[in-house]
């Protein structure tokens, strides 16, 4: 999974200078600048949330069980890294670039306050199979 993650990376960077030579809009450009390396690591908490559903079976072991419960929480922090990563991007505010910024932090911010109020997010996160030994 790690090899097919890298090689969809590079596979993008390249995409990304063949079309930076042909001159892009900025909104797009700014896209591509966020995707990196340092804009990957905010979703590495949201990759322990897939693993945890991978194994969302009674054979689940207690770290699965664990990134589970507290999934709501790691959505919240990659939220967090991720706005924080944000300015760091080579973007000012001021600029039409600026604006995919300011869209982007909305839609982190809507998605922590749809996931913290959703009685439904908070039922799924709530229930993970019991273990064998326990039916």
């Amino acid at each position: 999974m790690i090899f097919t993650h890298n090689a969809a990376v590079a596979f993008f960077h390249i995409l990304i200078g063949v079309f930076k030579a042909d001159g892009l809009p900025p909104e797009i450009t700014v896209l591509f600048n966020l995707v990196s390396p340092r804009m990957l690591f905010a979703t590495f908490l949201i990759t322990l949330i897939c693993y945890a559903l991978i194994n969302r079976s009674p054979d689940g072991g207690v770290l699965s069980r664990r990134l589970w419960e507290n999934g709501r929480w790691l959505i919240l922090l990659t939220a967090i890294v991720h706005v924080g990563l944000l300015p760091r991007t080579t973007v000012r505010i001021d600029t039409t670039g600026g604006f995919v910024v300011l869209v982007l932090i909305g839609l982190d911010i809507a998605a922590v306050v749809y996931v913290f109020t959703s009685k439904l997010v908070g039922d799924v996160f709530a229930e993970f199979p019991p273990p064998r030994d326990l039916e």
